[in-house]
This record gives C-alpha cells, sequence and structure tokens, in this order.
C-alpha cells in the first residue's frame, strides 16, 4: 500500500488526514500482518504486508 507520510507538504491530503508510517506499521503488525517499510521520499511511504497466519 502507498500512504502519504504525516509531514506538511503542498500535495497531498492535510496533516490531519495523514497516518504517520510507525502507527501503520503498528497496527498491521498487532493485526497479524508482517510489515515491510519503505520510504519513497519525504512525504510519501510503501508497506509491503503479508499475512503471517497463512
Amino acid at each position: 500500500m502507498l500512504e502519504w507520510e504525516a509531514v506538511e507538504s503542498e500535495i497531498g491530503p492535510s496533516i490531519e488526514q495523514k497516518v504517520p508510517s510507525i502507527t501503520m506499521k503498528k497496527l498491521l503488525e498487532q493485526n497479524g500482518f508482517h510489515p515491510k517499510l519503505v520510504h519513497l521520499n519525504q512525504s510519501i511511504y510503501a508497506i509491503i504486508a503479508k499475512n503471517i497466519k497463512f
């Protein structure tokens, strides 16, 4: 998945609507996924998440 990092930027949604990468990673881990976090640039990150139950 691709998501906006929770930083101010001229493009993308407002900072209040953005999910910090560390929060997203923790949520995925708490719900049975093994996430790999990659920052594509200062404003955008990608997460590859694999369900550890399967």
